[in-house]
């Protein structure tokens, strides 16, 4: 499962998901103007990218891509936006990083509570009253572009996992240890753009 990104850009919005692992043949985006409902499909492409530009200023879109192959489709998570033709450019966007919103979709905060390391699995139960920290941390890696190995989050901190984060922390100055600490969680935690 993967997550939305909508960006304003100059009369309309720019539509995206992270690329799916595996072979993709096509990405279908779909909008809709109500929550959890699909809506109508308003592209198909080979990419995983697409300017949306036929809005009604005011109105709030419900975006879900869905990544397809010959075995079939899936769907992404859904995120929205107000469309407001006024403000056509959002200036926090740097096209340097990504951004993300959504991308824990496990129990709990939506925070990672716990130091992690290689070895640690998803039936201990944590300081947040979850069984999903590992979990939490696969997604947030995933959802970034980092591959935490075939069976995606799958709770088991495993050697795919510590070289996704290991990455991850090279990426962003901090140290690269592989082992989720209190400043790794920091910078997990406070934000969610990353540099590319």
């Amino acid at each position: 499962e993967g997550v939305v990104n909508i960006v304003p850009i100059e009369g309309g919005l720019k539509i995206n998901s992270r690329k799916a692992q595996g072979e993709v043949e096509r990405y279908e985006f779909y909008r809709s103007t109500q929550s959890g409902t699909l809506g109508d499909k308003i592209h198909t492409d080979s990419i995983n990218t697409y300017e949306d530009k036929e809005l009604i200023d005011g109105t709030t879109y419900y975006y879900t891509i869905k990544a397809c192959n010959e075995a079939g489709c899936d769907a992404s998570t859904q995120d929205y936006y107000t469309y407001n033709d006024n403000n056509q450019t959002d200036p926090t966007q740097d096209p340097n990083k990504v951004c993300v919103s959504n991308y824990f979709k496990y129990y709990g905060d939506g925070k990672i509570h716990d130091s992690l390391k290689k070895g640690d699995k998803d039936a201990q139960l944590y300081s947040d009253g979850t069984k999903h920290q590992v979990k939490e941390l696969q997604e947030f890696l995933e959802a970034f572009g980092y591959n935490v190995g075939s069976s995606g989050a799958d709770g088991w901190f495993g050697s795919d996992t510590k070289d996704a984060l290991i990455e991850f922390q090279d990426a962003n100055g901090l140290d690269a240890d592989g082992i989720v600490g209190s400043n790794t969680r920091e910078v997990m935690n406070n934000t969610n753009c990353y540099d590319k």
